[in-house]
């Protein structure tokens, strides 16, 4: 009886180990990359905080004032009219 669970436990408890040690190892993805110069006020551009450019839901705003926090589409754009959300935490 023990031979019969080895031959059968030993394979299946192996391709368990691959399966979550392939899960286990998967790279987590590089959010920090998305992170951009955000700006208060879309006519002066005055530089504000770090903000992403990823949509997860709210909208970036200025930690002092609570205004909204907008990015450039170029940096040497003379407005900021790219909306921009809070960084992920």
């Amino acid at each position: 009886m023990k031979t019969h669970v080895l031959k059968l436990g030993l394979p299946v408890m192996a391709m368990a180990f691959g399966v979550l040690s392939a899960f286990g190892t998967a790279p987590k993805a590089d959010t920090s990359a998305a992170l951009v110069q955000g700006y208060v006020d879309t006519a002066l551009c005055q530089e504000s905080r770090q903000c992403s450019t990823i949509n997860n839901g709210p909208i970036c705003t200025d930690l002092t004032t609570g205004h909204q926090v907008f990015g450039k589409v170029n940096p040497e754009d003379p407005t900021c009219e790219v909306v921009l959300y809070e960084p992920m935490q």
